[in-house]
């Protein structure tokens, strides 16, 4: 133990010296021998530190400390070592036991010296969090602070760094845990923000070391600073915990703010919590003097503005208190403010404070206060969002405020657009009844609207409870009274008006008003009452004049002036003014609005009328009198925008009527017109049909529902429109003459889809109407224009001119029409000769003759008509040029109409030399005439219009007539261009293609024209035709089918009956038919076209009418022959025969004729003829090689010696023709029946050196495997399959080879062949053998011969019934 000791003196001996190194070399020796030596280790401690082998000396204190925790020397070693080595935690808490140890020691001055100095070193070098413990470790409630108090900082100071630290501290927590979770996907960032700061504020102590400074600052300036942030602290905490727990922490709030609120704190949210959060029926609740403290200390905040407008404004109830307080207050409290400057405030303090819901609610009212409904209605359905988000953040449940912004809502619903909110309104006033039945504006609000919904009764006893329970309540008496007056009970009503007088003793603006208002419904009373006396002045005139006494601007009194002035006294002027001046003060004034309206309408001051309406429409209120309508100002609008053709404006307004008023049929009738114009007929008709629905009687808008269906071409609605509505009215002439132009609009729909018979008879019908309407209006222009088009229906289709109505005509054109100017048409009378005069002339029985006559004269009387009316002349020389260039072209080729048409177009360019039709028209009336002219029109059509297709198309016919075909194609070209569905251009190009020999174009041309033309026109449908019948003939026998020519033959069809005299027309359809196996009809349209033919050969004697009727004869005759009626085809080719003898121009028909007669000849067996005839035939046509196959038959039937000479022309004819199979195939023919092997090998190796391909394609009827398989298999004595096969694999589509193979795949083969005609696959059926099978055949062609045969023939009874049992129908 000496050693020990004596190792310890010499380590303190060698720290004086500061030989640290040989200190601690004498410590470890000592600690050797003792290592619990305590002495040893701070020795040890001391020299690791001198040497800053901190860590070691750490060590060393450390196990000091363990050994004699009670004592200081261990910490503070430890204390130095950190010090020296920066680590401020460690050394807070070493610094933290140490006071506790001189505390217990009573040490205080080592206390407060290591307290301080933890102070000021934590404060220096510590993190957040140390300095947070430091500062705790100081505060009051810590068990050192009673020793060291005085000694350390003030606890304010201490609780001010503290508070500090903590709010940055959690500050900085909640953005990093925002961001942490910010950018992560699914997550709601609202929730999270919600979450987050709930879990820092549930944690935080704050609330706590704030109140704490509370307690213990003396200095106002933080006290007040840290009520704030306590304030705002605890808010924050409210808007984040849940619904369960916000009531705790806004009691804390509240209670903290109505404290702040009695020192006069300068925190603006502390007032603003205290006023709004005091949930109150009425403004009248409100504490004034806070009201003015607060205003004093935030003069320019939003909710301030909003406060002092309230105070200054007619709706405050401390007007009284208020000018107590005036005379010593300050300017802005004592400065007068007008309206103006009060609404400015109130809207400039709201757009600041938007969130404010004690500045909603009196701004809301306040509104309500000038009438400014819709203002209203928006700001207190914002402010019942406001209360409901209130709640969402506070938990604050203000059902007297809601209850009050509610009864705002209704108010402002009853006036703003009535009545369309007034269910609305109702709604919200019962629910506010609900919470506060007492509510008296709520019941006042429901009594308004029973009273303006014209439920006088119901309002007066709700009035009335109110009146009972508060005999002062100015409103509800005034009401109550106005009741009574509306009930008819007027002295009860007046009385109860001069009641409301004596209770009223303000004299601010609003009670001068409110006088205005009794002494107006006084006056109003006597009105109705008096009815008399109205001219009395000292009665309602009197009362009027009174109201405006109190209020020079109250509106109302105004109009009832108006209509004092102007339905007693007669001064429309002084009437005029005081509508005027009414609407001026007061938009919503509807009997001022209405009257004025009424009065710019009479005048056509359309532009005036829109203003008046438009105003007042726009206003938020309007004075709804039960049994008078409140769409009326839409209506005005929507009209007055239908005058200017505004047609979207009209539409808006004419919706709006009907927003309010959904059953106002002169609203859908407008919305309908409006819809119409702008072109939405869909819309308008269901517009016009819901007015009709509305107001059956209406007949106005049933015609213009009918209007709108004819421009939809509805025409067949339209027309039993029309008719209804003249079911009613039988004399309109409106009506009577759109019926007409929607007929002549149908016969011409009816003429273009090809339906001639409707046609024709909307055409009779349109001029039986048209002869009642020349009785009523006989110099419409209208009308005989509708005749005159009516009777151009006639003449387009010619088959039904015999069904035309002359004597309905005759006594039509004998209506006493104007004829004043009717000798403008002398010149043209004299060029045409078509005059009322002429008439006596004519043989009124002949509708060929009278429809052109009718049709020029009725387009006279229209322009008759127009002599009243210049503006319509022009149109009226051209309607009259246009008929008479109509019958030049389609009726009768006469000059006369030619030339009168030319001097009408004259005059009718005369008066519009602008006009590009009648430059068009005028070209084409002169286009064979002179063509320069032409060309000069069309031309000068085109400058004024270049995008004028059938103009472009027009002057192409003229330079395709003029032989310019390439002037013809640019022109054409330039027409579809304009006009892609133009027919004209197609065809013209069509014929251009054609000229230049460009076939396959042409029929294209022609075709695509067909189509799109939709059978609106008669030549694309006869050019269709004829290039349909050319591209038949080109085609192979395989491919041509009955149907292939069924579409040409109904366009010739319907050709005909538009044109029946057209011979080129009937002679396609005569090919067509003939090429359809129609032989019948072919021969009688055929025999139609000759009557026509000689007719007309007769008159003129022309060699092309020659030449045609030779051609149809010998078409005649061959249609005879395969008729089988030989005598009579023998008698027609006998004709064509005789009558091209010597003309080479007529060479093919005799050609035709003569191999036509030769058959008629072989078929009578009068050979000797028939040989004579082919002899001719062959001898004229230089040896045709199938001419002289015909010959070849007929020598051979003659037998005997000719059978050698036929066999001779056949050898012939292969030798200069070898490759011609009909004469191979006859001559095989002849060598297999005479059983000539020489022949018949000779054939079969001919027929085999033929490719196969070619062969197939080349003869249809299959002759050819025929032969050669009778050829192949005479050695066998079988016919061979070998052809058919070989055939099959090339064709194994066609069924004429398969029936030779395979019945049944022949039959399967066929039914997928769509141009197979019906016997052919009913024979294929009927080849099956069963009977079924026989029994489809029937059904597909009951007129087959084989399919009956089929089916007698088959098996035993038995089997038939098995068969007929299995059969599936």
């Amino acid at each position: 133990m000496s050693t020990v000791k004596k190792h310890l003196s010499t380590a303190k001996t060698a720290i004086d010296k500061k030989d640290f190194e040989s200190g601690r070399e004498h410590c470890l020796a000592a600690l050797e021998q003792d290592p619990k030596s305590f002495n040893a280790l701070i020795l040890l401690g001391f020299c690791e530190t001198g040497l800053s082998s901190l860590n070691a000396a750490e060590t060393a204190y450390l196990e000091a400390t363990a050994i004699k925790p009670e004592s200081s020397f261990g910490w503070q070693g430890l204390l130095n070592v950190y010090e020296k080595g920066e680590r401020v935690h460690e050394y807070l808490n070493v610094a933290k036991k140490l006071i506790a140890i001189y505390r217990d020691e009573y040490d205080i001055a080592r206390c407060a010296s290591v307290a301080n100095k933890m102070h000021t070193l934590v404060s220096d070098k510590g993190s957040r969090q140390d300095k947070i413990e430091m500062l705790k470790f100081l505060l009051p409630d810590s068990t050192v602070f009673s020793f060291l108090e005085g000694r350390i900082p003030h606890p304010a100071e201490t609780l001010q760094k503290l508070t500090d630290l903590i709010e940055g501290q959690e500050k900085e927590a909640i953005h990093s845990a925002i961001n942490k979770n910010r950018n992560k996907i699914g997550v709601n960032l609202a929730e999270v923000t919600s979450k987050i700061k709930l879990k820092v504020y549930d944690s935080s102590e704050l609330e706590y070391y704030y109140r704490q400074l509370l307690n213990w600052s003396d200095d106002v300036n933080q006290r007040r600073e840290i009520e704030g942030k306590l304030l705002e602290f605890l808010y924050n905490k409210l808007l984040s915990v849940a619904m369960g727990s916000k009531d705790s922490v806004r009691g804390k709030i509240f209670e903290l703010a109505t404290g702040m609120l009695v020192v006069k704190s300068h925190v603006e949210q502390a007032w603003i919590i205290a006023l709004e959060w005091q949930d109150m029926s009425d403004l009248s609740q409100l504490d004034h003097n806070r009201l003015r403290d607060y205003i004093i200390l935030f003069p320019d905040s939003g909710l301030s503005k909003v406060i002092q407008a309230f105070l200054k404004s007619d709706i405050s109830p401390f007007q009284t208190s208020y000018a107590k307080d005036a005379e010593d207050a300050e300017d802005f409290i004592s400065a007068k403010w007008d309206e103006t400057e009060i609404l400015g405030n109130f809207i400039d303090g709201y757009e600041m404070k938007p969130d404010s819901v004690l500045a909603n609610r009196i701004l809301g009212q306040y509104y309500i206060h000038l009438g400014e409904y819709e203002n209203a209605a928006e700001l207190a359905l914002t402010g019942l969002k406001l209360l409901n988000s209130v709640y969402r953040n506070t938990g604050l449940d203000l059902q007297l405020y809601k209850d009050a912004i509610s009864v705002t809502l209704g108010t402002a619903y009853i006036y703003y657009q009535a009545p369309r909110h007034f269910d609305e309104a109702l709604e919200i006033f019962n629910e506010v009844l609900i919470h506060s039945p007492g509510n008296n504006q709520a019941l006042i609000g429901k009594a308004l609207i029973y009273e303006e919904r014209g439920n006088v009764t119901d309002s007066l006893n709700l009035l009335t409870r109110i009146v009972r329970e508060d005999p002062e309540n100015v409103q509800a008496l005034l009401e109550a009274s106005w009741c009574r007056i509306l009930v008819g009970d007027h002295i009860e009503g007046r009385d109860g008006l001069q009641e409301c007088l004596k209770l009223i003793t303000r004299d601010d603006p609003s009670s001068q008003n409110l006088r205005a208002k009794i002494w107006w419904r006084i006056g109003k009373s006597l009105w109705e009452e008096q009815v008399s006396q109205r001219g009395d002045r000292s009665g309602a005139y009197n009362a009027f004049i009174t109201s405006l006494k109190f209020n020079p601007n109250y509106a109302a009194s105004y109009t009832s002036l108006g209509i004092f002035y102007a339905d007693i006294e007669q001064d429309e002027d002084r009437a005029g003014k005081c509508f005027h001046k009414a609407f001026e003060l007061n938009a919503t004034e509807g009997e001022a609005a209405r009257r004025l309206a009424e009065t710019f309408a009479d005048s056509q001051e359309w532009d005036l009328v829109e203003v008046i309406a438009a105003r007042f429409a726009d206003a938020e209120k309007r004075r709804y009198i039960p049994g008078k309508e409140a769409s009326w100002p839409y209506r005005v609008l929507g009209v007055a925008y239908l005058q200017s053709h505004n047609l979207v404006k009209a539409i808006q307004s004419f919706q709006s009527a009907l927003r309010v008023n959904d059953q106002d049929s002169n609203s859908w009738t407008g919305l309908g017109e409006a819809y119409a114009e702008s072109g939405r007929y869909v819309a308008a008709s269901k517009a016009f049909a819901r007015a009709c629905n509305i107001d059956p009687d209406n007949w106005y808008s049933k015609f213009l529902l009918g209007m709108v269906h004819r421009q939809i071409l509805s025409y067949d609605v339209a027309k039993e429109t029309f008719r209804s509505v003249l079911s009613d009215r039988p004399a309109e002439v409106v009506v009577l003459e759109h019926l007409c132009e929607t007929l002549v609009a149908s016969s011409r729909d009816n003429v273009n889809r090809s339906y001639y018979g409707q046609a024709i008879d909307d055409a009779i019908e349109a001029l039986d109407l048209s002869a009642k309407l020349a009785k009523i209006h006989p110099n419409s222009f209208n009308l005989w224009k509708t005749v005159g088009d009516a009777i151009q229906v006639f003449l387009k289709i010619k088959s039904q001119l015999r069904r035309l109505p002359v004597q309905v005509l005759t006594e039509l054109f004998a209506a006493d029409i104007d004829k004043t100017d009717a000798s403008a048409l002398d010149a043209v009378n004299e060029l045409d000769g078509v005059s009322l005069n002429a008439l006596q002339f004519l043989d009124t029985t002949d509708p060929y003759l009278m429809a052109p006559f009718f049709h020029i004269l009725a387009y006279k009387f229209s322009l008759l008509s127009t002599f009243k009316n210049g503006r319509s002349r022009a149109a009226g020389w051209f309607n009259v040029a246009c008929a008479e260039q109509r019958v030049y072209l389609h009726i009768e080729r006469n000059m006369r109409y030619r030339d009168a048409a030319i001097n009408c177009f004259k005059h009718a360019i005369k008066l519009e030399p602008k006009n590009h039709d009648f430059w068009n028209a005028y070209g084409i009336a002169t286009a064979d005439y002179v063509p320069l002219v032409s060309q000069h029109a069309f031309i000068r059509s085109l400058v004024i219009d270049h995008r004028q297709a059938s103009t472009w198309a027009n002057l192409g016919v003229l330079y395709l007539t003029q032989g310019d075909l390439e002037l013809a194609n640019l022109s054409f070209n330039r027409a579809q261009s304009s006009d892609p569905d133009f027919v004209v251009s197609w065809i013209g190009q069509g014929m251009v293609a054609a000229a230049v020999g460009e076939e396959d174009e042409a029929r294209e041309l022609f075709e695509h024209s067909f189509a799109i033309a939709n059978g609106s026109s008669k030549l694309a449908k006869l050019l269709y035709a004829a290039s349909a019948f050319a591209l038949l003939s080109l085609r192979s026998e395989s491919v041509l089918t009955p149907a292939s020519a069924e579409i040409p033959i109904f366009a010739l069809e319907k050709v005909l009956q538009l044109e029946p005299e057209c011979v080129s027309a009937m002679q396609y359809e005569g090919l067509m038919l003939e090429r359809q196996g129609n032989y019948e009809i072919a021969i009688e349209r055929l025999n139609k076209a000759l009557d026509f033919l000689e007719q007309q050969y007769e008159d003129l004697e022309s060699f092309e009418l020659l030449k045609e009727f030779v051609s149809v004869k010998a078409q005649i005759a061959r249609l005879y022959l395969a008729q089988k009626s030989f005598n009579a085809s023998l008698e027609a080719s006998l004709t064509v025969v005789d009558l091209s003898e010597d003309e080479d121009r007529l060479r093919v028909a005799r050609l035709s004729a003569l191999i036509t007669s030769g058959l008629s000849y072989y078929n009578l067996h009068d050979f000797t003829n028939a040989l004579k005839m082919f002899r001719v035939a062959s001898a004229d046509s230089e040896r045709d090689p199938d001419i002289t196959v015909l010959l070849s038959q007929v020598l051979y039937a003659l037998g005997g010696a000719n059978r050698e000479t036929s066999q001779d022309e056949l050898f012939r004819n292969i030798e200069e023709h070898p490759q011609h199979l009909k004469s191979i195939l006859l001559l095989g023919t002849i060598g297999l029946v005479e059983g000539n092997d020489e022949v018949a090998d000779a054939i079969e190796a001919e027929i085999n050196d033929f490719d196969v391909a070619q062969r197939i394609n080349t003869i249809s009827d299959r002759s050819i495997e025929l032969l050669l398989s009778g050829l192949e298999g005479r050695r066998s004595g079988e016919p061979s399959i070998r052809p058919w096969l070989q055939s099959s694999m090339l064709k194994p589509s066609d069924y004429k080879i398969w029936k030779y193979l395979d019945k049944k795949t022949a039959l399967e083969t066929a039914l997928l062949d769509p141009s197979i005609p019906a016997k052919d696959l009913s024979d294929q059926f009927a080849s099956i053998g069963k009977f079924s099978n026989s029994l489809k055949a029937i059904f597909i062609s009951p007129g087959n011969k084989n399919a009956w045969t089929s089916l007698q023939t088959r098996g035993s009874g038995e089997k038939l019934e098995n068969d007929f049992k299995s059969l599936k129908i």
